[in-house]
């Protein structure tokens, strides 16, 4: 017999921060970036963000939006393969979200993701769905600042909602998988 977990929205919005920090971390950790939570009360509006990648996604139980904004110097530092910076931004997208998919799959909620997009502009704000949403602000040692937003709805599916363990072989490996 299965074991079933189930979710309220308070444990769902902890579990996605949770994932979306050590995401990010071990991320820009992979590519020699150390990056720390900034306090809470530093603010998500950053005027000299570089640029941001957006990735949505769908599943059964939750829809939405993953959004990854980077000052210059996380950006640049973390690319060592010398990519133009959108290429780069949107390869980072990606990987962000294969990381938070993973951990959400192992937790019962399984997420498929667009392709990324990348966006520039001067003063962007992220507007959310949720109004409790709080964007995730990272820094580094040498100034940058990196700031993660995951919004999202849930469809049709009544709170708490059962989530089914996952055999962890059906579980990638980061880095081990390309999906374009």
């Amino acid at each position: 017999m299965q074991h079933v977990q189930t979710l309220t929205p308070t444990q769902l919005d902890d579990l996605l921060e949770q994932c979306a920090i050590e995401s990010a971390l071990g991320l820009f950790l992979s590519y020699s970036v150390c990056l720390e939570c900034a306090d809470a009360t530093e603010g998500a509006i950053i005027s000299d963000i570089e640029l941001c990648g957006i990735v949505g996604f769908v599943g059964r139980e939750i829809s939405g939006t993953l959004l990854i904004a980077a000052t210059h110097e996380p950006l640049e530092s973390s690319n060592k393969v010398g990519a133009r910076p959108r290429g780069w931004m949107a390869e980072l997208s990606n990987q962000l979200f294969g990381r938070i998919k993973n951990r959400m799959l192992r937790k019962g909620l399984e997420l498929i993701g667009a392709p990324p997009a990348v966006i520039a502009g001067d003063h962007l704000v992220a507007f959310t769905a949720r109004s409790q949403c709080q964007p995730i602000v990272l820094r580094s040692p040498a100034g940058g600042r990196v700031c993660v937003w995951v919004d999202y709805l849930v469809n049709n599916t009544e709170l708490p909602f059962a989530l089914p363990d996952v055999e962890e072989s059906r579980i990638p490996n980061e880095g081990e998988v390309l999906l374009f």
